[in-house]
């Protein structure tokens, strides 16, 4: 949930920083009465909060952690769930099944922690059968998965958040640019009245971050920079395969997306991951997009 909130006064702007989503998370406004925007940082940190504890899994009171504690009953949802639902229900259609957010059950299988062993064939092999969205019932009022299965809106729900609050800035302060980071995903409300743009820093492995300049849009990354594991010396990512429960093998280090909306952006660079040795190539197909790649 959202951390005690630091209003800071910049030289053109207003930063409001806070922790939600287990992430660093800031709101830049472009101006410099922070009294006028007072209403709209508390929308702002209420929404957050609130999508938080309705899509972690990491919280037991949450929509998705009533869903996959549901053991085979069907679980009432509203309106907003089913949007996700259905635009996770897109992604799985476009990458052929690669994307698949009840493939979150294979952390039982992979931590990606200090700790972790790598896990035997076998292992995934009995986990397997408990991944796959056609085994799920999804109707425009409830979701039934059947025992042992689990959701996992980790892939999408952040960058939902994100895209959500830009919305909101738009209705509530259309004569002002904002952007909005949670966590390294961002989208900027409008362009600024002064012409100028935001600089946003990339992370990179081993490396100072890169530097680039948006006037608007979003912007997100996926990629293994802090989750990966070392296989036989081959380094995969975190991103795993639903279909053979193993880490997608990575030739690239992280993708950067900017695109018209977060969420689009964050969908597109995740998509280019699974793709694996072909990253690269299926970013080439997609239209109206700008992407960086780290090796």
């Amino acid at each position: 949930m959202a951390s005690k909130v630091k209003v800071t006064q910049k030289e053109d702007c207003i930063q409001v920083a806070f922790t939600a989503m287990a992430s660093p998370c800031y709101l830049l406004i472009e101006g410099q009465d922070a009294k006028q925007h007072q209403d709209f940082i508390k929308q702002t940190l209420r929404e957050v909060q609130r999508l938080e504890q309705k899509f972690s899994r990491y919280l037991p009171d949450s929509v998705c952690s009533k869903i996959n504690a549901s053991n085979g009953k069907p679980v009432k949802i509203d309106p907003e769930t089913y949007n996700l639902f259905k635009y996770a229900k897109e992604l799985y259609e476009i990458s052929e099944g690669l994307f698949d957010i009840t493939s979150g059950v294979l952390r039982r299988a992979w931590t990606f922690s200090n700790e972790m062993v790598t896990p035997s064939q076998s292992t995934i092999d009995k986990i397997l059968p408990f991944v796959g969205w056609k085994k799920m019932k999804f109707e425009l009022d409830a979701i039934t998965l059947k025992n042992g299965m689990e959701v996992d809106f980790g892939g999408i729900a952040k960058e939902y958040a994100v895209s959500y609050i830009a919305e909101i800035g738009r209705k509530q302060l259309p004569s002002h640019s904002i952007l909005i980071n949670l966590g390294g995903d961002i989208e900027i409300s409008q362009e600024r009245n002064d012409g100028k743009k935001w600089t946003i820093g990339i992370e990179r492995r081993n490396q100072e971050p890169q530097v680039v300049q948006l006037n608007k849009g979003a912007m997100a990354t996926s990629g293994d920079t802090h989750r990966f594991v070392i296989i036989n010396n081959q380094r995969y990512s975190h991103i795993l395969n639903p279909m053979t429960g193993w880490p997608i093998k990575q030739t690239v280090s992280t993708v950067t997306v900017t695109a018209r909306s977060c969420i689009q952006a964050g969908s597109i660079a995740t998509l280019a991951l699974l793709h694996g040795k072909n990253t690269e190539a299926f970013l080439s197909t997609q239209k109206g997009i700008k992407y960086v790649v780290n090796k």
